[in-house]
């Protein structure tokens, strides 16, 4: 009896393990897409629907670099290139930039904060946050301008930054301030490949001395 048990308790344990695997099998990285996928994997993961015949399509890339391949996308009414980049045909980095111009310049920070609470809420707090993130549009914007009185357009500004360290992926949410210029990007980064893609790409650049 007691042999019967323990061979079924076994037997749960495996099929447990099983479940468990196949279950982390069906997550992805990022989207629809796992770090070190070729370049014909991502391609085929990219699809959008048409909302009034809710048919599917595959979506061709707005431009094809070879190492990069970029596409239109519109997240929570914000418009901007998705971006993924490839090293030896393996998929190392993922961003959005959010490409839309806006007379208030107030807006770019409100973005960033409604980017925030939304990879909040999907990863939970950050790791690493700006210190001073907690004021307001128009206190960051006051900081931003008064700053570039200091050091001058050229010199590039941080005003608002989140980072979140996940066991596979780390993600940097940043505003940047450049030359008069708001850019607001989300990177995600595969924590396994990035050194690997960074030897490879300096041994390229080597090559060429």
């Amino acid at each position: 009896m007691k042999r019967k048990i323990c061979f079924f308790v076994i037997l749960l344990i495996i099929l447990c393990l099983f479940c468990s695997d196949i279950a982390f099998s069906n997550q992805y990285d990022f989207r629809k897409v796992n770090w070190g996928m070729s370049k014909e994997e991502v391609e085929n993961s990219e699809w959008w629907t048409n909302p009034i015949t809710n048919k599917s399509y595959k979506q061709k890339p707005k431009y094809d670099l070879g190492n990069e391949i970029c596409y239109y996308v519109n997240i929570i009414e914000m418009v901007g290139n998705l971006t993924y980049e490839f090293v030896e045909n393996k998929l190392i980095s993922s961003r959005y930039n959010f490409i839309e111009e806006f007379e208030d310049e107030e807006q770019y920070i409100i973005n960033f904060y409604k980017i925030k609470e939304y990879l909040v809420k999907k990863y939970g707090k950050p790791k690493i946050i700006d210190p001073g993130e907690k004021s307001s549009p128009e206190e960051v914007l006051k900081d931003v301008k008064f700053l570039e009185n200091v050091i001058g357009k050229s010199e590039e500004q941080y005003p608002c930054f989140a980072y979140w360290h996940l066991p596979k992926t780390e993600i940097r949410l940043v505003l940047i301030y450049e030359r008069g210029n708001f850019h607001l990007v989300v990177g995600y980064y595969s924590r396994e490949l990035m050194d690997w893609a960074e030897k490879i790409k300096e041994e390229k650049i080597l090559e060429k001395f």
